[in-house]
C-alpha cells in the first residue's frame, strides 16, 4: 500500500508539472544566429595544430556576443544577447550577418563543463580582454588536444598558440587545475552549422526554455489515464 501511495503521489506531481506548463528543453530544427562582435575585445594569436590542420593561422581570440531566435535581425527588439565561443576553426563566420542554418543541441563534454564551472561561466570569463582571450584558447585546447587530464597546455601538444604571454599563461593555469574530480555543473549547448563555424555557449536563451504545448498536452492525457487506471485497481483491491 505504501508503494501504491508513493506511486500515486509521484504521478500527481508529474500531472501538476504538465498542467502548470513547467518548461522543458526544446530545440528547433533550425534557428537564426547573429554575432554582434566581441564581448570585451580580443587578442591576436598564431595557431598551429596537426588536427585540424592549422599552420600559422592568425586569429583573434575572445568571446562573441550575439543573439539567437526566430529571426534576431540586425536590430532585434526582443532576443537577449548570449556569449558564445568558437568551437572550430576550419570555417568562417562574420559579425552582423544573420545566419539561418544553425541548429542548437545539448553539448556533453565533461572537460568543457569543468572549465566553464571553474572560471565562473562566460560572464566571468569575459570580465577582461585578457581573460576572454585566455578562455577561448582553453576551449580550443580541450577540443583539439583530445581531452586528457594533465596534458592540457596551449604551448605544446597537438594544438599550440603563440601571442600574448599573459593570456597564454592564464589559459594554462585554468587547464592545469582541471582533474577528474573538478566540479562540472555548467550546462552547455552547441550551435552548429554545416557551412560556418560551430560555437559553444553556457547561456541558455529563453528560446531553449519554452514549454512545448503539444507534448505537454499528450503527457497530461497519458498521466491522467494512468491515474484513472491506478485508482480503479485500488478500488477493486479494497472491495
Amino acid at each position: 500500500m505504501k508503494i501504491r501511495s508513493l506511486m500515486r503521489h509521484t504521478v500527481l506531481i508529474s500531472a501538476l508539472c504538465a498542467l502548470l506548463g513547467v518548461p522543458t528543453l526544446a530545440y528547433s530544427e533550425a534557428i537564426f544566429l547573429i554575432g554582434d562582435g566581441y564581448q570585451n575585445g580580443a587578442q591576436s594569436f598564431t595557431l598551429n595544430s596537426v588536427t585540424p590542420p592549422l599552420a600559422g593561422m592568425e586569429v583573434d581570440a575572445g568571446g562573441f556576443t550575439g543573439r539567437i531566435g526566430p529571426n534576431p535581425g540586425p536590430n532585434p527588439p526582443t532576443p537577449p544577447p548570449i556569449i558564445f565561443w568558437c568551437a572550430e576553426l576550419t570555417q568562417t563566420f562574420s559579425f552582423g550577418t544573420v545566419y539561418s542554418e544553425y541548429t542548437i543541441s545539448p553539448l556533453s563534454n565533461k572537460l568543457l563543463s569543468q572549465l566553464f564551472t571553474e572560471v565562473g561561466g562566460s560572464a566571468s570569463a569575459t570580465s577582461t580582454t585578457e581573460r576572454s582571450a585566455a578562455f577561448q584558447l582553453a576551449v580550443w585546447e580541450i577540443l583539439f588536444e583530445g581531452g586528457t587530464y594533465g596534458g592540457l597546455n596551449v604551448s605544446s601538444g597537438n594544438f599550440q598558440a603563440t601571442g600574448d604571454a599573459g593570456a597564454i599563461a592564464q589559459a594554462n593555469i585554468w587547464l592545469e587545475a582541471l582533474n577528474e574530480f573538478s566540479p562540472a555543473t555548467a550546462v552547455l549547448f552547441l550551435l552548429s552549422s554545416p557551412d560556418h563555424q560551430d560555437f559553444v555557449t553556457d547561456m541558455a536563451s529563453p528560446l531553449l526554455l519554452t514549454p512545448e504545448p503539444g507534448s505537454l498536452a499528450l503527457l497530461g492525457v497519458g498521466i491522467l489515464a494512468a491515474m484513472f487506471a491506478m485508482r480503479r485497481r485500488t478500488q477493486r483491491a479494497s472491495r
